[in-house]
């Protein structure tokens, strides 16, 4: 595939109207590489494909364009992106989600796209939601609001390499009394 062979590392990459830049990038249109989708594996679970829509649709209203989610197509060169889940492109870059705990999720970028994955389909759910929180300022405030941030321009450090899992067993927010 295309990112595999592909050695150039751009210092940008590009939604529609969102620009991702790397924190020491000059900012030369040339340096921009478009990221016109998130991919989720032809295998994907309900979750899975959940999380990616997820992403596709809060990136959609904060930068005011349609990003697109659609399946990975296995074997096929395909522009960089966001992969959700347990793609082909996760494996490439040797990402193993079977050693992780239960509940263990990782965002983790590279040159050619940023792979979100976890242990269990449900963890590829809360690496969706920590990067979209952490990332672009979305907060989930409770039941009946969530604050989306308009954006235009969202930078991104250069190296994200995020692994956890929470802190306890079972969680909830109870706003109703």
């Amino acid at each position: 595939p295309a990112y595999v062979k592909n050695s150039k590392k751009p210092n940008a990459v590009m939604l529609d109207r969102i620009v991702l830049v790397k924190e020491d990038a000059v900012r030369k249109r040339s340096e921009h590489a478009k990221i016109p989708q998130v991919f989720y594996s032809e295998n994907a679970s309900e979750t899975e494909k959940y999380a990616a829509t997820e992403i596709a649709g809060y990136l959609s209203k904060i930068s005011g364009s349609r990003i697109s989610c659609t399946v990975e197509q296995s074997g096929k060169p395909h522009p960089s992106g966001i992969f959700v889940g347990r793609t082909a492109f996760a494996s490439v870059k040797g990402v193993d989600v079977s050693r992780f705990d239960q509940e263990e999720w990782m965002i983790r970028r590279y040159p050619e796209g940023i792979v979100i994955s976890g242990g269990v389909p449900r963890c590829t759910l809360y690496g969706a939601y920590e990067f979209l929180e952490r990332f672009f300022g979305i907060m989930w405030l409770d039941e009946t609001f969530t604050h989306i941030p308009r954006q235009k321009k969202i930078t991104l450090p250069e190296k994200i390499n995020l692994r956890s899992k929470p802190h306890f067993r079972y969680r909830g927010m109870y706003t109703w009394y």
